[in-house]
């Protein structure tokens, strides 16, 4: 059996010095006297205080039976005197730490975004976003120069595709329905645009255009994500997708060359679409 530490009031134990000599120290100021240890016998079912000399014998006044050792120990656990704690024989359950406040489910915000995007492939660009109607994330900013840019085209009457991406090139500020103005800290376009039919009347390798009849209505894929700061340190990720663009769309691409499969080396686009503005944040802040 293990070892316990308990208190006992001098009442329960033997008052002759004899017994504090052989069977551990006692403090008559506060009454109390402090059993260290207890030990069975496997062999013999008897108990006895470490620390005698003698072996126990049923005369002896702290000889118990291991049935009445059993019944004193569990009164002690349960009911002690002073508040005696159980340090090795009954341990503390561990404490299980506090559970992390759940993330606070993300906002879904719907409007009618007019998107301006003017960028090449050799010098930064600009990304206007408003919502015309509706909530979501306004923003202004200066991105990169295309990054992967591509334009195929398969002649005016059959269409063709651009794709790209570009991401922040400097903090920019946007506005954040229910929050306010905040600093954009990240932001990643990524664009991919099917055209059912275009206008070159150059010829390959100059610059196309095309207007909102013009492009495909399930083939237009615009993503802005990244993440933002507000004025009082809270930071939300976001993802902006557009959907199908309406009137009042197109714009113009500049091949790179006359290839079918050509880079872009610049491109000026209007989109007018509905808007769709996840927004995420946390109780613990996002790092």
């Amino acid at each position: 059996m293990k070892a316990i530490h308990t208190f006992l009031t001098t009442s329960e134990l033997p008052r002759t010095p004899r017994s504090w000599g052989r069977f551990g120290h006692g403090r008559t100021q506060n009454s109390a006297f402090t059993v260290t240890k207890f030990e069975v016998a496997e062999s013999n079912s008897r108990g006895r205080l470490l620390g005698s000399r003698c072996p126990p014998h049923p005369e002896d006044p702290w000889y118990v039976s291991r049935v009445h050792l059993r019944t004193t120990f569990a009164t002690l656990l349960l009911i002690g005197c002073g508040g005696g704690q159980a340090s090795t024989l009954a341990q503390a359950a561990p404490t299980q730490p506090a559970e992390a406040d759940p993330s606070v489910p993300p906002s879904v915000l719907s409007g009618d975004g007019h998107l301006d995007c003017t960028i090449s492939s050799k010098d930064n660009g600009r990304q206007k976003l408003v919502m015309r109607s509706g909530q979501g994330l306004e923003f202004d900013v200066t991105v990169s120069p295309i990054v992967d840019g591509t334009v195929r085209t398969k002649g005016p009457d059959k269409g063709g595709s651009y794709r790209f991406t570009s991401h922040l090139a400097a903090p920019g500020t946007g506005t954040l329905s229910g929050v306010g103005v905040v600093t954009l800290e990240e932001l990643e376009t990524k664009v991919n645009v099917e055209m059912q039919r275009y206008d070159q009347p150059a010829g390959p390798g100059t610059e196309l255009s095309f207007r909102s009849e013009d492009m495909a209505s399930r083939g237009v894929y615009i993503e802005f994500a990244g993440k933002a700061r507000a004025a009082n340190g809270d930071k939300y990720a976001f993802k902006i997708t557009l959907g199908a663009a309406g009137a009042g769309s197109g714009g113009k691409v500049m091949p790179a060359s006359d290839a079918a499969n050509a880079p872009i080396q610049s491109k000026m686009v209007v989109v007018v679409a509905p808007a769709t503005t996840v927004v995420t944040t946390s109780v613990r802040k996002l790092p």
